[in-house]
């Protein structure tokens, strides 16, 4: 798996760009980069998919294909995908059949943000072969079992309620309640009514 930092990109500008090995082009698509504060944008959400297992007659295909015949069409900004991204147990030989074929037309052009199903982590390896197939964002825990995003307007917010601790006071409980006080904050909220807001919020789950 090969990875490239694309930074500094203006915002909702399409971008061309093109991948090539020892001279030959194998690939070449664009894309738009994220939308600015105060324009509309489109996303898709699914989940529960990864089990074609090459099959291309199977529900995984046919959706993928109208998903695809969208984005050339009216367009969608990017996808968010809920869990189980790969069937049986996600295995590092699974994602090939049941990730990256059916959506490869799909990832050429738009983003897929997924989330951790049971499924994601169920073989041998855990979730080493999901954190392998994705580059996400990383917080300042630098875990992307967990992570949030922005476009446009919107905050979008990953959580792994699988097999990491989410209870008041873990790792990831605490970065949530930042990331939503951070989040308000610049939308323009008072910082001390933020903080006692979640602070209650936080008392009300304990």
């Amino acid at each position: 798996m090969h990875e490239a930092i694309l930074e500094d990109l203006d915002q909702d500008e399409e971008y061309f760009y093109k991948v090539t090995y020892k001279g030959e082009v194998i690939v070449e698509s664009t894309f738009y980069s994220k939308k600015s504060s105060g324009q509309l944008f489109s996303f898709v959400v699914f989940g529960d998919s990864g089990d074609s297992f090459g099959n291309t007659q199977t529900p995984q295909y046919k959706i993928a294909y109208v998903m695809k015949q969208d984005v050339l069409t009216t367009g969608f900004d990017f996808m968010i995908h809920t869990g189980d991204v790969v069937y049986d147990e996600g295995l590092e030989e699974e994602y090939d059949m049941n990730y990256f074929e059916p959506y490869v037309n799909l990832g050429l052009k738009v983003p897929m943000l997924p989330s951790i199903g049971n499924h994601d982590y169920a073989g041998p390896e855990k979730l080493a072969p999901y954190l392998r197939n994705f580059y996400l964002p990383e917080g300042q825990e630098l875990n992307e079992e967990f992570y949030s995003f922005e476009h446009g307007d919107a905050l979008f917010i990953a959580l792994n309620n699988m097999n990491l601790d989410y209870n008041i006071g873990s790792v990831q409980s605490n970065w949530l309640i930042r990331t939503l006080r951070d989040a308000l904050i610049k939308i323009g909220w008072e910082k001390s009514l933020v903080e006692k807001g979640l602070q209650k919020k936080v008392e009300t789950f304990k």
